[in-house]
């Protein structure tokens, strides 16, 4: 009778064991449902960001970067095309309009997080993306 009791608990440790640890290490999703909101997290997580207008408000997009940029350098990115040098270490932000088409540039790498659309470079896009659900962690 006490070995049942033993296997049983036993069991029953290495079954909550491998439960709680498929639930702290799953990717969790990042959804926003506004521009807004993923440039407040994206400069929590201490990226630069650079607004599409000149005045600093956000009208279709922001630019995140390494580095600091002017207004006028972010919108002269090409957004279309092939994706040149340009591009290195940069990830245009917007909004994903779901249900039309949305031109980006050739070999750039996107995610659509929630309302939001992010493209641009590979390794900074998963660098950005990999922040941002430790952040969503964080607040779960």
């Amino acid at each position: 009778m006490n070995r049942k009791r033993w296997t049983i608990g036993l069991l029953t440790l290495i079954v909550c064991g491998v439960a709680g640890w498929f639930l702290l290490h799953r990717e969790v999703p990042v959804v926003f449902p506004t521009l807004e909101q993923a440039y407040v997290s994206i400069k929590q997580e201490g990226f630069l960001c650079v607004s599409d207008r000149v005045d600093g408000e956000i009208g279709a997009g922001f630019l995140v970067s390494r580095e600091e940029l002017t207004w006028a350098e972010v919108n002269s990115l090409v957004k279309a095309g092939p994706m040149g040098e340009n591009w290195k270490g940069k990830v245009w932000v917007s909004y994903d309009s779901g249900r039309s088409l949305v031109i980006i540039p050739e070999n750039a790498h996107a995610r659509v997080w929630g309302n939001v659309l992010a493209f641009g470079d590979k390794d900074f896009l998963t660098e950005i993306d990999s922040a941002l659900q430790r952040q969503t962690y964080r607040v779960l």
